[in-house]
């Protein structure tokens, strides 16, 4: 007999809500990305490897918190990378419609099918494109199983919900 019906169902939901973290934990090496696409509604396609990726201009953004939620900070880390501006302008986002920019937005998509998002105008116009990086380091290291390429957005308020392990495309699609 279930003594707290409730209590169970919230430790029932945990552990089914978990169950994929735990998954990829497990077999995080399959998921490590060995190239990056930049593609969609830009004039210059691009895939990247480390090499290429890592001889563009760099940008370190030191002690980033790694706040997921009000209640649950793990603590600062620095990143390394390309700024995701850079690389946009390099494969040079088609805008050449009148207004095009205000419908354009910018898909960073991992190995494991999780998706962030960002405007155009987001990356370009507000303070938050600043901090907006490809990472190819964390605390001077490697990814290593995170993948060889990362996404994290340093300047948003929780930044665990734009941080994207195992990276493999961006993609810049216009509404």
């Amino acid at each position: 007999m279930i003594r707290n019906p409730i209590r169970f169902a919230v430790l029932a939901a945990a552990l089914v809500l978990a169950a994929p973290c735990i998954a990829h934990e497990k077999d995080a090496a399959r998921y490590v990305t060995h190239s990056l696409a930049v593609a969609g509604k830009v004039k210059k396609p691009q895939t990247l490897d480390v090499a290429a990726l890592a001889a563009l201009p760099r940008t370190e953004i030191r002690d980033v918190p790694m706040r997921c939620a009000p209640e649950r900070e793990k603590g600062t880390s620095s990143w390394g990378g390309v700024l995701l501006r850079d690389l946009l302008e390099r494969a040079e986002v088609d805008t050449d419609e009148h207004h095009s920019r205000n419908h354009i937005y910018i898909v960073a998509i991992a190995s494991d099918g999780y998706k962030v998002v960002f405007s155009w105008h987001e990356v370009f116009n507000t303070p938050v494109g600043d901090g907006v990086l490809v990472t190819l380091d964390r605390d001077g290291r490697p990814l290593g199983e995170d993948g060889e390429f990362g996404l994290m957005s340093t300047r948003d308020t929780f930044t665990c919900g734009r941080h994207v392990k195992w990276l493999e495309r961006i993609e810049v699609r216009q509404e």
